[in-house]
């Protein structure tokens, strides 16, 4: 019988920031760095998501593959796109250093080029099943961005739908156009 020795967050937190990986139940995921058209998506969502939740003091934007741990013993932490929280530190320097440990209001995926549309639904699922409210899935192949909340009724919004925040970001609006073109 052959055992695997679990991994826990704190190992995982102490890795070379070199060695990208997930934690799935104290098992490594490895994950490739991410290229294009990842990374221009990334900003083309994030940073009107930013200016508009800082402008409004609605809460603060996270981003990079943040490590959110979403399970304990044996612990899970999936690397987020990006993170929404609506609380507000007092300051920069009030935001813990590490893997976030409370749950995000929204989590935002962008598919990169290996991802299946199976893979990315099934990330999403994972947050959505750990407690976090919301999810955007960003697909450049289909052109679209679904929100999944804890209904797990997808809502798809396409080229020439405007994807808007409702009561989750307030006041926010963004032409799908505008991140797929």
């Amino acid at each position: 019988m052959v055992t695997t020795k679990l991994v826990t967050a704190e190992e995982l937190e102490a890795m070379d920031e070199d060695a990208r990986y997930e934690l799935i139940r104290g098992e490594l995921r490895p994950m490739s760095p991410v290229g294009d058209p990842h990374g221009t998506l990334l900003f083309r969502v994030g940073s009107p998501v930013d200016r508009h939740i800082n402008e409004n003091l609605l809460g603060r934007l996270s981003g990079g593959d943040v490590g959110i741990i979403l399970e304990s013993d044996p612990d899970t932490v999936l690397a987020a796109d990006m993170a929404f929280f609506r609380e507000l530190p007092r300051s920069f320097t009030d935001i813990e250093e590490g893997f976030v440990r409370q749950r995000p209001t929204l989590v935002v995926e962008i598919a990169s080029p290996s991802d299946s549309k199976q893979d990315l639904r099934q990330k999403g699922m994972q947050f959505l099943d750990a407690g976090v409210p919301h999810v955007w899935l960003v697909e450049s192949r289909t052109r679209s961005v679904s929100w999944i909340g804890q209904d797990r009724i997808e809502r798809v919004f396409r080229v020439g739908d405007i994807l808007d925040g409702g009561d989750l970001i307030p006041g926010f609006r963004l032409a799908v156009v505008d991140i797929i073109r």
